[in-house]
This record gives structure tokens, C-alpha cells and sequence, in this order.
């Protein structure tokens, strides 16, 4: 295993019990109504180990949402995505799920459905297949609503981590207009993050 990577699990378990805090809309098992426009975070707020809550931004452990991924999940994430990951992004999945970490980007690390789901419908992407980026993370170090992702090369995504300015979005399809380097891994990224805090 790559030094690096080793380094970025190592972090990511170091923060295992410090507190992160998020609105119940960022986790997959959040149920909510939109006909209701009501919401019920009882199976959310049990696997997290916290009090049931109606409130919208809940604190938690980190090492709560970590739950290791099956590879078969990642392969068939690559598949619906017609590229493959990098490799140390998978390496993370593999080993922690979809994980957050504590701090004020809320890096809240979203599962293969929602990674697809919300760039596809976040950034305006009608196919999985075609979509020149993948955002994998929020990211609100400098602005709400922006995220952190790869962006694609042909039947790859590429290691290099960038930001994706919501804001600037609109400018066109070319991610070259929104989006900005940020670290020359995941892995990277997440150990200057970790040490950050």
C-alpha cells in the first residue's frame, strides 16, 4: 500500500471520535417526504448512536459513519460510471465507506448512489456514462454548495482532487471554468485536511 494512503487511513481513524456536525439531508438514510415535506431520522439517529431527533443539524461521532464498502459495490459503481476511480478513492470506500470528518468543510464522503445521483442532478449531468466530473464530497471551506471530486479522462477518472465552484457552474459544461486543483490525490487531500484541524 501506498505511503500516502497508509498515512490517510491512519488519520482518518485518529479522528474516530471527535464530533461532526451536519443537516440530516446529507445521509442516505434519512427519510424524507416531499409530498409531506416531513422527515423522520429514527434509523439515522440509531446507527449514528445519538438521541432520535427532529432537528435538522445533528452532532455525531466521526467513526460512526464509517462502514467499509464491498468491492463488488465498487466495481459496480465503476460499471454505472463506465470509468474506473482512482485508485487510492477506492482504497478509502474500501475502508471506511462513506465517511465524514469533523471541521467546517463538512466533508461528509457520499456513498456510490449519491455520488452519482447528486452530480447527475447537481451539476446538470443527464448521464452517468458521459458526465466529465464526479462529485464525491461537499465541501464548504469557502462558499456553502460547493463539492470536491475528480473530473473525467475518457474511461478514467483522474487522481487529482478539485473543488467545484458551484457558483461559477453556469459558465458552461468545460470543468475547466469551475472547477479548481486542490490536492494531486484524495488521499492527499485528506491528510492536509486532518492536519488542518
Amino acid at each position: 500500500m501506498d505511503s500516502t494512503l497508509e498515512t490517510a487511513i491512519d488519520k482518518i481513524r485518529s479522528v474516530g471520535e471527535r464530533i461532526c456536525e451536519n443537516q440530516v439531508y446529507c445521509f442516505d438514510d434519512y427519510e424524507f417526504d416531499p409530498e409531506t415535506r416531513m422527515g423522520d431520522a429514527t434509523i439515522l439517529c440509531t446507527r449514528l448512536g445519538i438521541p432520535v431527533t427532529d432537528d435538522v443539524v445533528i452532532e455525531y461521532a466521526a467513526n460512526r459513519t464509517f462502514s467499509p464498502l464491498p468491492e463488488p459495490d465498487i466495481d459496480a459503481y465503476e460499471d454505472a460510471l463506465g470509468a474506473s476511480l482512482p485508485d487510492d478513492y477506492k482504497q478509502l470506500l474500501a475502508t471506511f465507506g462513506a465517511f465524514h470528518l469533523p471541521g467546517s468543510a463538512a466533508i461528509c464522503l457520499a456513498s456510490p448512489t449519491s455520488a452519482i445521483s447528486s452530480t447527475c442532478d447537481g451539476w446538470w449531468f443527464d448521464d452517468p456514462l458521459t458526465m466529465t466530473v464526479l462529485a464525491i464530497s461537499s465541501y464548504h471551506q469557502h462558499s456553502d454548495g460547493d463539492s470536491i471530486g475528480f473530473v473525467r479522462d475518457r474511461d478514467r477518472f483522474n487522481p487529482a482532487l478539485f473543488v467545484f465552484k458551484h457558483e461559477l457552474r453556469s459558465g458552461g459544461d468545460d470543468p475547466s471554468l469551475w472547477t479548481e486543483h486542490i490536492a494531486d490525490s484524495f488521499a492527499a487531500f485528506v491528510i492536509a485536511y486532518i492536519d488542518g484541524l
